[in-house]
């Protein structure tokens, strides 16, 4: 070693040195930088979780309180959002490459997904939430609710156009969220979402369809039709009564209700033919307007109202609206009782259906031929009054709690198809479709089933008869699959006389009751897809000697094409007091019922209610291939074994059967 060597020696020794305690804290100085932003990631976290949390206790169980006082929290979820992103965004390059990792990889690698949509979605919340508090401040003296209501709307056209934007933006970030691929607890937390997103995209367009509909552009009238379900027709009962209902600036200019029957006027003439079953089992041949609603297909039904309302009274509707008794029976219990004319004690919830059937029958009579002159010509005038209480306290309930309450109702009123609504708005008729509102058939393009009832035999026995359904879907060949249907018709009341269609035109009528007695005359028909293709079909024979027409059937069923697309079963059933008859179908469905994909084969069935029945008890039973893995159901199953599922349910509205199944091959 040379003497500069050894001179340089200690000194490189002290640069190394050096050069280490300078990379230690690089290193050091990194590692607090990154504890710091760690920490600051921690609390973001926190923060937004803290910030969800509250956002759902809200929603799960929403008052007025809460959702006034949404504003600041909606803002520091905005901010948040904001902030989480902002400090994550140096590291979101890396984690999405670190999906390998256990337990949260997946959530790591979709950070950036998940962060913007967090953020377009609490941006689409908060201007949501400006837009349409105003609807929910006090109202002035000089104006009713529904007025204030329509005008705010009216005002907010232009906030609520950017809230939809806003909206669609925040759908199409979350659609690109893999959340199926989360892990299992943000799963659970971010699954809502799916349900929120559409309805608050329907209900932002209702908004903006709202002051139209209400008048504030020009008048409009609708046509109101009552519908009585005891005596049980396509769209939802026998059309009782029809009015028009006129709206300018939001508020009720005018409003009639009358019997159905004045609205014929065979003078202005020629009327059409009525369907063939009407022809076949009532001996029916023009098609009146008490009978327009024939199709089970509430718009194309709507054509045929409101061409017979023209051709009966000269008059055209912008619409119709449906109701039926449980819509009157659900309003008042959130009005309270009603009082009308010449009625000492107001209605009430638990007594108007009686006040319905029977107002008529309450009045003195000295004879039998007076109660029916009486019957005959007030039968229904009870409607007109009742219907403008119920209009003008709806009219007058005020903002806030009253409104929320209201808001279920209608709600619950038209998922259950006792309130249908049909437009000829094509902004609001696309998302009244979409709820499901305006009582269309909706087959899809999976498998389907509706019933479709049609009491014949006039009468109202309807509400005398119970009816329960199996559905049975043989999918052990899932490229062959079959189906059956089992209707079961149960007469509760019990009498002994011969069944004759003519009782129901028989006069004079005591009292409501007597036209809940006799022979249930029913028309039924079976709606499935398209392309089914019948096997076998029984229905019990009917003796011409029960049929006004006197020809009656040898038990054949009527197969055609349907509306939607559907395919249809038909034929008539005649069930005697306290007998019970069935309806029996076999059909081959399309092999599109079943799809096959990487996590096996998907089955779905939508059952679709009828529009004015009480829930109907539905059996499902669901037959697998030998050695199936079930790997996922919709709804929970009474019974699970190798080859088969079992469902039972109560179709008090429209519902969805997803099957996921894995079959040995």
């Amino acid at each position: 070693m040379s003497a500069q060597q050894s001179i340089q020696h200690p000194s490189l020794r002290r640069l190394r040195i050096r050069c280490r305690y300078l990379v230690l804290l690089i290193l050091l100085a990194a590692l607090i930088g990154a504890a710091l932003k760690g920490w600051q990631l921690y609390t973001d976290i926190q923060a937004l979780r803290q910030d969800a949390a509250e956002l759902a206790t809200v929603v799960a169980q929403p008052d007025l309180p809460q959702i006034t006082g949404l504003g600041p929290l909606l803002a520091r979820t905005r901010s948040d959002a904001q902030n989480l992103r902002d400090a994550a965004a140096p590291l979101l390059p890396i984690t999405r490459w670190l999906g390998w990792l256990p337990r949260y990889g997946s959530d790591l690698a979709a950070a950036t997904n998940l962060l913007d949509a967090a953020v377009e979605l609490s941006t689409a919340a908060e201007d949501g939430y400006i837009a349409l508090m105003p609807v929910l401040r006090p109202v002035p003296g000089d104006q009713t609710p529904a007025q204030a209501l329509a005008q705010r709307l009216q005002a907010a056209q232009a906030d609520l156009q950017r809230v939809r934007a806003t909206l669609a933006r925040a759908t199409d970030t979350w659609a690109d969220v893999p959340l199926a691929h989360l892990s299992p607890a943000l799963r659970a937390t971010l699954e809502p979402i799916d349900q929120l997103l559409p309805a608050a995209r329907n209900g932002i367009d209702l908004a903006l369809a709202a002051p139209e509909l209400m008048g504030m552009h020009g008048r409009r009238e609708y046509l109101v039709i009552a519908q009585n379900p005891d005596e049980l027709r396509p769209t939802g009962g026998l059309i009782t009564a029809a009015g028009v209902l006129t709206l300018e600036q939001g508020q009720v200019v005018a409003f009639s209700m009358g019997d159905s029957g004045t609205v014929n006027n065979y003078g202005n003439g020629p009327y059409p033919d009525a369907p063939a079953p009407l022809q076949h089992y009532m001996g029916i041949d023009l098609w009146a307007f008490q009978d327009a609603n024939w199709s089970p297909d509430l718009p194309t039904a709507a054509k045929t109202i409101t061409n017979l309302y023209k051709l009966g009274v000269g008059r055209t509707v912008q619409g119709i609206i449906t109701v039926d008794p449980t819509v009157v029976v659900a309003l008042l219990q959130v009005t309270g009782p009603l009082t009308l004319p010449n009625q000492a004690v107001p209605l009430t919830a638990d007594t108007v259906l009686n006040y319905m059937r029977n107002s008529v029958f309450l009045g003195p009579a000295s004879n039998d031929l007076e109660r029916q002159q009486q019957w005959v010509s007030e039968r229904k005038a009870f409607m007109a009054p009742l219907a403008t209480a119920l209009l003008q306290a709806l009219q007058h309930t005020r903002p806030g709690a009253d409104w929320l309450a209201l808001g279920r109702t209608f709600a619950g009123l038209l998922a259950e198809r006792h309130l249908q609504l049909v437009f000829d708005q094509p902004a609001a008729n696309t998302v009244i479709a979409r709820l499901g509102w305006n009582g269309a058939l909706q087959p899809g393009s999976s498998d389907f089933l509706m019933l479709v009832d049609a009491n014949v035999g006039y009468n109202k026995v309807s509400a005398s008869v119970r009816q329960s359904l199996t559905y049975t879907i043989d999918l052990s060949q899932p490229q062959a699959p079959l189906a059956e249907v089992q209707v079961v018709y149960t007469h509760q009341l019990a009498a002994s006389e011969r069944c004759d269609q003519r009782r129901g035109l028989r006069m004079p009528v005591q009292r409501y009751e007597d036209m809940l007695q006799g022979c249930y005359y029913d028309y039924l028909r079976v709606y499935a897809p398209g392309e089914a293709q019948l096997i076998t079909a029984l229905a019990p024979a009917v003796p011409g000697a029960w049929m006004l027409t006197g020809m009656g059937t040898d038990g054949t069923v009527d197969v055609q094409p349907g509306i939607a697309g559907t395919h249809e079963f038909g034929a008539l059933l005649v069930t005697p007091p306290s007998e019970t008859r069935r309806f029996f179908v076999r059909y081959r469905l399309p092999t599109s019922v079943v799809v096959r994909d990487e996590q096996g084969w998907h089955y779905q069935l939508k059952l679709q209610k009828q529009a004015g029945t009480p829930p109907l008890p539905a059996t499902v039973r669901v037959r697998l291939p030998q050695g199936t893995a079930v790997l996922t159901t919709s709804l929970p199953a009474v019974q699970h074994n190798s080859h088969e599922l079992v469902f039972q349910l109560m179709l008090a509205r429209d519902q969805m059967l997803d099957v996921v199944f894995t079959a040995a091959q």
